[in-house]
């Protein structure tokens, strides 16, 4: 359980404020709104259902279905005239034995366009079954032992999957004890917000320190840092982004750390496009041999 709350934290950490709206529901074999749905407009906002993730506590059998169908009668209930996205995320660390079987709710999500991005934790779970529920209503399985780096990386894929968030920088570097390194951050005028995530090894989040810094050299400290597994994870989040090179500032206690990072950010009234390139001969893509180029709108935006 300790690792699923440190999850479910993170994801609460990497929320857009403004922009999202968020519930937290709790089950053994029975089902609990822990944090019935509100609009996360200030960090004491996201402090409040964090402080209630922590608060939960493990025992009781385990009913995943009725939990899932909880979430998507809650989320269809709550008014959305602006046809914003709508995702459940489902974090376990046991098999369900209680209630409904978890398949059975897959055609409610699929006729709502709800998206089900499936976490297990520990060997208790079921993994095929969690992984059908995903795969079956377009979301994305994941299961732990996962590292924190590996973690963001999915919260942040499954945000640009399923709402209008971007990548917009990724990478790794080892940084050197000496000085700061200096990681330049594109903005561009059709993204309104950034989140950056960094990762590294180490037992406590003081090996490094990092900052974000407009292009007025205007720094942003750290909204929260985790430690989890011998890994820390830190969220940095601007809710304006202005325009111009950004950079991420990391200065290393220890010498040649190995730090992830990626960035990512939020258009607003903008349709995003998805390529890609396949080669028709081998498995190389190599000109000029016939390849297939396929460009389609994401996240199913009909084509006007």
């Amino acid at each position: 359980l300790s690792d699923a709350k440190t999850a479910a934290k993170i994801l609460v950490d990497m929320l857009t404020l403004g922009k999202t709206t968020v519930g937290v529901i709790s089950f053994d074999h029975n089902v609990y709104e822990t944090v019935a749905l509100k609009k996360l407009d200030t960090v004491a906002d996201k402090t409040a259902v964090k402080n209630a993730i922590d608060a939960l506590t493990a025992g009781g059998a385990t009913a995943i279905g009725d939990a899932a169908n909880t979430a998507l009668n809650k989320l269809k209930a709550y008014p959305n005239s602006n046809q914003t996205n709508r995702i459940v995320y489902l974090l376990t660390d046991g098999e369900n034995n209680s209630g409904v079987s978890p398949l059975s709710v897959i055609p409610s999500y699929q006729s709502a366009i709800v998206p089900l991005f499936t976490f297990g934790f520990g060997s208790a779970v079921n993994h095929s079954q969690l992984q059908k529920m995903a795969k079956d209503t377009k979301g994305v399985y994941a299961f732990s032992p996962l590292s924190l780096t590996a973690l963001q990386k999915v919260y942040q894929d499954a945000a640009m999957l399923s709402t209008d968030a971007l990548g917009m920088a990724s990478g790794s570097v080892n940084v050197p004890s000496a000085g700061i390194t200096s990681i330049p951050i594109v903005m561009d005028s059709t993204l309104k917000s950034m989140t950056v995530t960094t990762s590294f090894p180490a037992p406590d989040p003081s090996i490094a320190e990092f900052r974000i810094r407009d292009p007025n050299g205007v720094e942003t400290e750290p909204t929260t840092c985790y430690t989890s597994m011998g890994e820390v994870t830190c969220v940095l989040e601007t809710p304006w982004a202005e325009t111009g090179t950004w950079h991420l500032d990391i200065d290393s206690h220890e010498d040649n750390l190995p730090v992830y990072y990626r960035a990512s950010g939020k258009a607003e009234g903008r349709i995003s496009f998805h390529s890609s390139v396949t080669a028709l001969q081998d498995a190389v893509i190599a000109y000029p041999k016939p390849i297939l180029l396929l460009a389609y709108l994401a996240k199913e935006f009909p084509i006007a």
